[in-house]
């Protein structure tokens, strides 16, 4: 017995081995390799959940709440599926010949409309307004857009049509022949003034907390006001519920650190980013002691099934520590000149119905400047004092329902504005600039000078989109705003007619009335610094700004293959526009006009994608002797956009642009006026001054503008981590792009300022 049962463990033992080493033979055969990647959003950059992932349309597997899949392959060809409702599904062919170890797969899912049958005539269209003049922009757009430096909100709008950028440093935004002060910048629906680092050079917004960004370019919709030509919404992310993910971004300039995670019941993203430009030019003996920060979070959560609320903050601040080597004799007060801003926002959504919604907003918005070295100096040549407070108080509330063909929209907003100046600049180092200092807050700003305005704003607003015919839609708007600071009640009504001649070629009409409370005196030659613009208020009702608006457009939805091809005039009969000439006339109102042509053809699928836009516009004012083109006019604007998707891991992107010359005021004579000698003046002949005369306003032109950058982005997987490294070059064969400005204490002289530079730019993201 103990034999045979010796015998029967052997055998087992020796079919077990060879049943092993057969399953290692075939296995060693079909030599199966490792498929492993992440699948995410092509507009947003978001990692997408449960995307079913099949194989020669047998489902094998899903991504799990980072993105991330993986699964085995044998040796042949393949097709790789994947797919999620709301998207379009992709599909990629695998041809494995030879044995490799593993092999990595990035699926980009584009968004798609769901459709359902119509039970109503009002179907599905409401969904989505594809006919409204918009232009979007998401996450995932912001990074594909070769800039300056790194990733930016604000920047990457200047590569669309109808938007004039002054020069490379700038991100300030001119749409449609309109001054940067005529567009709301709205983050989550609160109202952000000077949302700018380095004096304009960046904006505040880190691509990583933006979900996506919608420009109004004309007419934009009633339940906005105040402003006479565009409105940006920018949309923050709500953060996921499900694990803790984010980034980590490293470059040449700042930086950051992106957190999203669940907490409780609800979902927090934190965001915070820092620049070292103070840091990295002492290794090279330079000193610049200046340096931005920004701060971001936000916590969403469910109440119930029909309500949510946010609550979000915002915290940004520019420091630059110009005293710090004056102050070292012994320890005194100061503060060096900063600048930021704070917004604290709440939110709350309740959904009465699927056709019925109410939705709260209250906000406090602040953008401010400080700096007070009086404690330092002994005397007024060197004082310098500045506290500056712009302060938004408001709230919203609007109710939105739906009927068959039609869907409402009404509301109300309150909101206080505070206007609190108050600077004192002597001739201290910090004005050794081609310009004032002070002319960085208004043109020929007075000094010292001090001014308090305190006002409340109450509109009322009601909207209705109304489907007549299947062919036929329009989109009615009023608004009624009371300002207390003029006693006056003012009307903006609106229009936007849609004709779909058929599904591919759609006429658009739209015009609308805005009023304008808020605005600045920038009219004359942008300086490059300009951390703090001042908002003034009209005196009187009949000297607000107007601007009456119309455009005509036709949209043909598939002039190609996967391209659309948008046409659209516009004309804007313009008064009361804030403007400035010389320190002897230093601000008057004036009327013009601003019209213009923008052809945009965009490609939104393929190895290629991207844009190409050609625009023809003007930007006139008129005085009382003669008519002239505004600082920003640019006649003729052609910008192109190529994004190739050079490989699963490689993609390049390519922007050039070309444009007109900005017009400037030449100085075409001098005069000698008496004043006390000073030898710190550049120009001066014993006891007199040399004082230029100018021409007429804007009668010349600077060489024209055009620039050419590339941006290098890969994707690699390490593990359960994304990462991503990128180079952009700006300006890549380095034109000059001259600034033309004129030093106030110059004489008869046009200072020219090289206005852009080949700057190149490494950095790493790494996401978790």
């Amino acid at each position: 017995m103990g034999f045979i049962k010796t015998m029967k463990k052997t055998c087992l033992i020796v079919i077990t081995a060879a049943l092993f080493f057969c399953q290692m033979s075939l296995h060693s055969q079909s030599k199966e390799i490792k498929i492993l990647g992440f699948v995410t959003d092509s507009k947003t950059n978001e990692r997408l959940l449960n995307v079913m992932i099949s194989i020669d349309g047998v489902g094998v597997t899903e991504s799990n709440e980072n993105g991330y899949f993986e699964f085995f392959l044998p040796k042949g060809k393949h097709k790789i599926t994947a797919q999620l409702l709301g998207y379009e599904k992709q599909t990629k062919e695998l041809d494995i010949i030879e044995f490799v170890e593993s092999k990595k797969l990035f699926f980009k899912l584009l968004p798609k409309d769901i459709t359902i049958e119509e039970v109503t005539v009002s179907g599905d269209k409401f969904s989505k307004n594809k006919y409204t003049k918009t232009y979007e922009l998401t996450s995932g757009d912001l990074q594909r857009i070769p800039q300056f430096g790194e990733p930016d909100a604000l920047r990457a709008l200047q590569a669309l049509p109808g938007i004039t950028s002054i020069n490379d440093f700038s991100t300030q935004l001119f749409v449609k022949g309109g001054n940067f002060d005529e567009t709301l910048i709205s983050l989550d629906n609160a109202p952000v003034y000077n949302p700018y680092h380095l004096g304009g050079i960046f904006s505040m917004f880190t691509s990583e907390i933006v979900s996506d960004q919608k420009l109004y370019p004309i007419n934009y919709p009633s339940k906005y006001g105040d402003y006479l030509s565009s409105v940006l919404e920018i949309s923050t992310k709500d953060g996921n519920r499900d694990k803790i993910k984010g980034s980590i971004s490293l470059s040449m300039i700042s930086s950051s650190l992106f957190i999203d995670a669940p907490i409780g019941k609800g979902s927090i993203i934190f965001s915070a980013r820092r620049t070292y430009l103070d840091i990295l030019t002492k290794l090279i003996s330079v000193d610049l002691p200046y340096y931005f920060y920004d701060i971001y979070t936000k916590y969403t959560r469910p109440i119930d099934k029909k309500s949510v609320f946010s609550i979000s903050y915002f915290y940004s601040k520019d420091v630059f520590e110009v005293f710090n080597d004056l102050a070292f004799e012994q320890p005194k007060i100061m503060t060096v000149p900063v600048w930021g801003n704070n917004v604290l926002n709440f939110n709350y959504v309740y959904l009465f119905s699927p056709q019925s919604a109410l939705d709260v907003n209250l906000y406090y918005s602040n953008s401010f400047n400080r700096a007070d070295a009086s404690s330092i100096f002994n005397n007024y040549a060197n004082l310098i004092y500045l506290d500056n407070n712009i302060t938004d108080f408001g709230g919203k509330i609007k109710y939105n329902f739906q009927l068959t063909g039609q869907k409402f929209e009404i509301g109300l907003e309150l909101k206080n504005i505070g206007l609190d100046y108050n600077w004192e600049i002597g001739e201290t180092e910090l004005n050794d600039f081609s310009f004032e200092l002070e002319n960085s807050f208004y043109d020929f700003a007075e000094n010292p000078y001090q001014s308090t305005n305190n006002f409340n704003s109450f509109s009322a607003y009601a909207s209705d989109d109304i489907i007549f015919t299947k062919e036929f839609s329009a989109k009615l708007g009023a608004r009624l705003s009371y300002l207390s600071n003029l006693d006056r009640i003012f009307l903006s009504p609106s229009v936007k007619v849609n004709y779909s001649f058929n599904e591919n070629l759609i006429l658009n009409f739209s015009y609308g009335k805005y009023y304008q409370n808020l605005y600045v005196v920038k009219d004359q030659g942008n300086p490059i610094f300009d951390p703090f613009s001042v908002y003034f208020t009209p005196r009187v009702a009949s000297e607000i700004p107007t601007s009456d608006n119309f455009s005509l457009g036709f949209f043909f939805l598939n002039i190609f293959k996967n391209t659309r091809l948008e046409v659209e005039a516009y004309y804007k009969k313009r008064q009361n526009l804030a403007s400035s000439y010389n320190k002897f006339v230093p601000f008057q109102l004036e009327d013009g006009y601003s019209r213009g042509i923008d052809v945009f053809l965009k490609k939104e699928k393929g190895f290629i994608t991207g844009w190409m836009s050609y625009t023809w516009a003007q930007a006139v004012k008129t005085n009382d002797k003669y008519s002239y083109y505004a600082r920003y006019d640019r006649t003729h604007t052609i910008k192109a956009l190529a994004d190739f998707g050079l490989s699963e891991t490689w993609h390049i992107s390519m922007f050039w642009t070309y444009a007109t010359g900005l017009p400037y005021t030449r100085s075409v004579k001098k005069f000698i006026g008496n004043r006390e000698f000073r030898e710190t003046d550049y120009y001066y002949d014993k006891h007199f001054y040399w004082n230029p005369a100018f021409g007429r306003k804007n009668s010349s032109r600077a060489p024209d503008y055009h620039r050419l950058d590339i941006g290098i982005n890969g994707s690699f997987i390490f593990g359960s981590l994304l990462v991503k490294p990128f180079l952009q070059v700006l300006n890549v064969y380095n034109s000059s792009n001259e600034i033309f400005f004129i030093k106030n204490n110059s004489i008869n002289k046009i200072q020219t300022v090289r206005g852009s530079y080949l700057v190149p730019t490494v950095g790493l993201t790494i996401e978790f």
